[in-house]
């Protein structure tokens, strides 16, 4: 799965970062084809102690939190973006994940 950094703040080794992005639909640049109703994992390096994902509309995320790091995409087909925020003790960051849902491949 291609997902796209977007705002962080990170503090590592007493020094800290902070970076402002565009939106998420003017993020992403790869859009991910997968079947449709398929559970997709998001995976970090370092695994997030907060992770919340929402769907973009209309200018404005829904963000739900997650216990795992998985989501289970629409059972219909379709394009949609995603907004995923995940927070360290080091920091936080936005991610965008476009998305378009197919039919099952024979």
């Amino acid at each position: 799965m291609s997902y796209t950094l977007g705002t962080f703040t990170w503090t590592e080794n007493k020094r800290s970062v902070a970076s402002e992005s565009l939106p998420p639909p003017d993020l992403v640049d790869v859009t991910n084809e997968v079947e449709e109703g398929t559970t997709v994992s998001i995976d970090f390096g370092k695994e997030p102690d907060v992770l919340k994902v929402g769907v973009w509309e209309d200018d404005d995320e829904v963000l739900k939190q997650f216990a795992g790091n998985t989501i289970t995409l629409p059972d219909e087909k379709g394009d949609f973006l995603y907004v995923i925020r995940a927070e360290w003790p080091e920091g936080d960051a936005l991610y965008a994940l476009s998305i378009k849902t197919i039919g099952a491949r024979p």
